[in-house]
């Protein structure tokens, strides 16, 4: 979610409406020990691109308040100490929040809120769903085909679609233009297109989409060509290059990730059990990019990935392949050509499974 939060930050300058209107936050927080205390309301700044503190409400019988003119709807936040920073549309009406050191904050009562709360609440039930099915594979090594891998991979495909949905129904507000900006870099390329096509003029020339852009054509030219070879170290910090782990005769997958990325965790139990099924005629490349090797060792160690472990130290691999978001991978066939970019879920597996009956 952080890089949503910072996507809205981008957007904010969006919204053009001129005409004045007032708004009120009626708040309630679920835990006593912050009676007395102070929540903070902050608004983005479109000149400087930061947030900035627009009022402050003491917390009094477990309710807070605020109100005030807003020429239009704007990225805000609520602060209040061990609850992390909460993101919402600022705009007219009055706006009920609910925040809990336990739970979820609650965010209602105007058209964007509304439709942010439901987004994010299916999203969650997803992500839920997802990740009980990630933990099966905890206690049941399957095979690639096995029923659990095919759920998880079809629930990937409905996160996928919800996100879509929901930018293409908000394509000309804040929310839609916030988070095509958080979720463009993940998609395949052929729903970027799509989305490229849907985007305002104004929101093309952000910087942001024009580096998506850039990045397009880059991955655009990089298909059908043979791999790049790079400089990468291993667990022990011994130099090696990638070209020593690409065989010929070997579908390669070279995935780039980090043990603080989530969407990697959930990955991992279709990727080894793909893996298992396949190792003759598969090599699987992970070049991480942590910072810290602890980190590095230990997600290595819980996620079961028994292929070559690599460390993009000095981002040599990465600026080679264009990396500017993870998770990110680069499929190659037999032959070494990359043949696929960023698939995830069922395509990846489809996508592998016809290059091995390759010849």
């Amino acid at each position: 979610m952080k890089k949503i939060f910072a996507c809205f930050c981008a957007l904010s300058l969006y919204s053009c409406n001129t005409e004045k209107y007032e708004y009120v936050i009626e708040g309630k927080v679920n835990a006593s020990d912050y009676e007395g205390m102070s929540v903070y309301l902050t608004v983005f700044d479109t000149i400087n691109f930061i947030y900035e503190k627009k009022d402050s409400a003491y917390i009094k019988d477990s309710t807070f308040q605020f109100s005030g003119i807003q020429s239009a709807p704007i990225a805000a936040t609520l602060y209040l100490p061990a609850i992390d920073n909460v993101f919402f549309v600022l705009e007219a009406g009055k706006i009920n929040v609910t925040l809990s050191t336990n739970a979820k904050p609650k965010i209602a009562g105007t058209e964007l809120n509304d439709s942010l709360q439901a987004f994010l609440l299916s999203i969650d039930e997803k992500y839920t769903l997802q990740q009980a099915l990630t933990d099966s594979f905890k206690v049941k090594k399957s095979p690639v085909n096995d029923s659990i891998i095919q759920k998880w991979l079809d629930v990937g495909d409905s996160i996928v679609d919800l996100k879509i949905n929901f930018i293409k129904k908000n394509a000309n507000n804040l929310l839609g233009e916030t988070f095509i900006l958080s979720y463009l870099p993940t998609f395949d390329r052929e729903i970027q297109q799509d989305l490229l096509c849907i985007i305002s003029t104004k929101l093309k020339e952000t910087a942001e989409i024009q580096q998506v852009m850039e990045d397009f054509e880059i991955m655009q030219d990089l298909t059908g060509a043979y791999y790049r070879d790079a400089a990468v170290q291993t667990v022990n910090g011994k130099d090696v290059r990638i070209a020593e782990y690409v065989k010929r005769g070997k579908v390669v997958l070279i995935d780039f990730w980090a043990s603080w990325r989530l969407p990697h965790y959930a990955e991992m139990p279709y990727l080894s059990a793909l893996y298992d099924s396949c190792k003759d005629s598969l090599e699987i490349i992970s070049i991480s990019l942590d910072e810290t090797n602890n980190d590095w060792k230990k997600a290595v160690e819980a996620l079961n990935m028994p292929w070559p472990q690599l460390k993009d130290k000095k981002h040599a691999a990465g600026k080679i392949y264009k990396l500017n978001a993870l998770p990110y991978n680069v499929l190659l066939n037999k032959r070494g050509y990359i043949v696929a970019q960023n698939l995830r879920g069922k395509k990846l597996v489809a996508k592998i499974m016809d290059l091995l009956e390759e010849n």
